[in-house]
């Protein structure tokens, strides 16, 4: 049984200690949060041990989950690595690359899993998915979000395109071999629209839209190859296919998994990271692949030409 605690109390923080106690490869020992209020909402709800601070938390796990915003990650997770605890971090290792670099090589060093979250890829559709595509030569990729927040360039591509990238990223497993990125300012005076197109060694191109503008939540990845279109929407993980060999000749849904809720996701995907820990896996990747998806992320921010018309 792994000696596992939690950095933060949010929701998402929620969702991980009920799953965390569902699990018998888990002993959650307790948690640390700055915030008192929070915290104190968290240990009368779950009975849970509230830790002063996260040097105290860190003597008692085998493994920590942070569940922070992601300008704290490099904090939490160096110092679990120096004290050589096992990590599981949500997301992103962190927005600046050498803070990311850093933390890969401690691990390293270390010699201790530090895995980077990604629960979607643990959809059983998602993974379906994956052994439907075969070798795809485009793919678009849609996002777009209510009118809620102000946000900069950087912030639209680490909120409404680095998920998606990853995936991708995830499925392509070419190198990057061109970027080209632009921006504009279609409902406001701020950046609300950004256009990526990344072409890979390997001849497959992507080409992802995103914006914060429209009424309601879309996200959707088209992928093309011979043949076959699959539709894969991430609000539902419904797949759709086009198959231009069959007379028909029409797009219909495949009959895939029924809907499994965000919970059972992360379930699956702590899981992984206890039976990893438990047989010596050290070769998840899973921080080097985000590696790769933050490089990206940031050529783009790099690239990223404003159109102000």
């Amino acid at each position: 049984m792994i000696n596992i605690g939690i950095v933060g109390a949010s929701e998402t923080s929620k969702r991980h200690i009920e799953k965390l106690l569902e699990l018998k490869e888990f002993r959650l020992v307790g948690f640390y949060d700055h915030d008192c209020a929070s915290a104190g909402l968290i240990e009368k709800q779950y009975n849970l041990q509230r830790f002063d601070s996260y040097t105290d938390l860190l003597q008692k796990a085998d493994a920590i989950d942070i569940q922070t915003p992601v300008g704290t990650h490099y904090q939490f997770a160096s110092s679990a690595i120096r004290n050589l605890r096992h990590v599981f971090v949500k997301q992103v290792l962190s927005e600046n690359l050498e803070e990311a670099k850093e933390l890969n090589q401690l691990a390293d060093e270390a010699n201790i899993h530090l895995y980077v979250s990604h629960h979607e890829k643990f959809h059983p559709n998602y993974q379906l998915l994956k052994r439907l595509l075969d070798n795809p030569f485009y793919i678009e990729s849609a996002r777009f979000e209510p009118n809620l927040i102000n946000y900069s360039p950087e912030n639209l591509v680490f909120d409404l395109l680095v998920n998606e990238l990853e995936l991708i990223l995830n499925i392509v497993k070419a190198n990057v071999k061109r970027i080209r990125a632009t921006g504009a300012c279609l409902h406001h005076s701020h950046v609300d629209f950004i256009n990526a197109r990344i072409e890979f060694d390997n001849g497959c191109i992507l080409n992802m839209v995103c914006g914060n503008f429209e009424s309601e939540q879309k996200n959707k990845i088209r992928f093309f190859q011979k043949n076959r279109t699959y539709s894969f929407n991430l609000d539902t993980f419904k797949i759709s296919m086009l198959n231009s060999s069959k007379p028909e000749n029409s797009e219909h849904e495949l009959n895939t998994a029924k809907y499994i809720n965000v919970p059972d996701m992360i379930k699956r995907e702590l899981l992984f990271f206890a039976n990893s820990i438990s047989n010596h896996s050290l070769n998840l990747r899973t921080h080097y692949d985000n590696f790769q998806t933050l490089e990206v992320a940031h050529e783009i921010i790099d690239k990223l030409n404003i159109n102000k018309r």
